[in-house]
């Protein structure tokens, strides 16, 4: 797994458009599948092979000889210079990049100390280019069913004071105010198990942070790269009305038709999903720490929007693992109403009732 994730590093990090290659490797000929990728990783001096001029791609390689390879990316990062605005120079590298070598950062600390690489400089450069790199959007349901959630809104809070955009969910409306019936228009009768969990978490919060939660917008938009991206909860223009996998199509095109918005970032069905319809490209990071779609991961997003008209944004998802068992824990451990199966859909990352 580790030679995968750093080959991918490698052609990921700091990506140079090359021409065609010429032979690197006696022993690599160019017919082979991974000749252009080796080539490739050749003409970047990030591999040099060894001194009777062959690759041995066949053995498998080293820590040592990984932890080279990492110290060779990190130099290249290092090497970049970042000015003040506002004129940046353009950044041919993403977060999942950077996100990439950070894990290769971690997983060879030691063996990178002992060749000498100064990895805290290196870390402090790329927190320096994450922080260029995007803005982040926050689509709401941040305190109901968690067990702390006077330190999520401090946490969102501090996100927000960074650059990130933060809208409400349907849920936030029922812990800031008590609006059951348009927090949960579907159900006849909202249950004791969802009054509960909103009102434990009304009385967790301060008045500060409750008219935080009161006053986040219910949409946010951001032109990037000449698109329009749509932040939404639900769906455009609502909080409620979700967009499924599921959903009948033809509803499906009426909510998403309801802006010009080419990127719709939403969230409340709590399952991720990517997915083009038509011109426009639907992203839905799920959720991040309650899931209903099987992995009790949390998920986030990267969206990527090039510049220029005729650019195609595109998304991905990633699934940071983190201790779910002991948030179910803490969850169970409140005894309120329900608790038992919010605890369950945390461990599991599928809906229990």
């Amino acid at each position: 797994m580790r030679k995968v994730a750093l080959a991918i590093a490698a052609m990921l990090v700091l990506a140079i458009v090359s021409p065609a290659f010429s032979q690197p490797f006696a022993d690599v000929p160019t017919d082979h599948w991974a000749f252009d990728a080796i080539a490739e990783l050749a003409a970047k001096g990030l591999v040099e092979g060894y001194p009777d001029g062959t690759f041995k791609g066949d053995r498998a390689m080293t820590r040592y000889e990984i932890a080279m390879v990492v110290a060779r990316l990190l130099a290249r990062i290092e090497a970049i210079k970042i000015p003040a605005p506002p004129a940046p120079p353009k950044i041919d590298v993403s977060r999942a990049d950077i996100t990439t070598l950070q894990r290769l950062i971690n997983e060879f600390r030691a063996e990178l100390a002992a060749l000498g690489v100064r990895v805290t400089a290196v870390e402090e450069e790329l927190a320096a280019l994450r922080s260029r790199l995007d803005n982040t959007f926050i689509t709401g349901d941040l305190t109901f069913n968690g067990p702390r959630p006077g330190e999520t809104i401090d946490r969102v809070r501090a996100l927000e004071k960074s650059g990130a955009l933060v809208i409400a969910g349907n849920t936030d409306l029922a812990v800031a105010d008590g609006d059951y019936a348009a927090a949960f228009p579907w159900l006849d009768e909202v249950p004791a198990t969802h009054t509960a969990a909103a009102e434990w978490a009304r009385e967790q919060l301060s008045d500060e942070q409750l008219d935080y939660l009161r006053g986040l917008p219910y949409e946010r938009r951001l032109w990037a790269g000449g698109n329009l991206v749509l932040a939404c909860h639900g769906s455009p223009g609502s909080i409620t009305a979700g967009l499924p996998t599921d959903l009948d199509p033809t509803v499906t095109v009426e909510r998403v038709t309801r802006t010009d918005a080419r990127v719709i970032a939403c969230g409340h069905t709590h399952v991720a999903d990517v997915r083009e319809l038509g011109r426009k490209l639907i992203v839905n990071p799920g959720s991040c720490g309650y899931a209903f779609d099987g992995d009790a991961a949390a998920c986030w997003a990267l969206l990527t929007v090039p510049d220029g008209d005729d650019a195609e944004p595109s998304a991905e998802l990633f699934r940071p693992a983190y201790d779910a068992g002991a948030a179910a824990e803490e969850v169970a451990a409140r005894g309120l109403p329900g608790d038992v199966y919010r605890a369950a859909t945390i461990r599991t990352g599928r809906l229990v009732r």
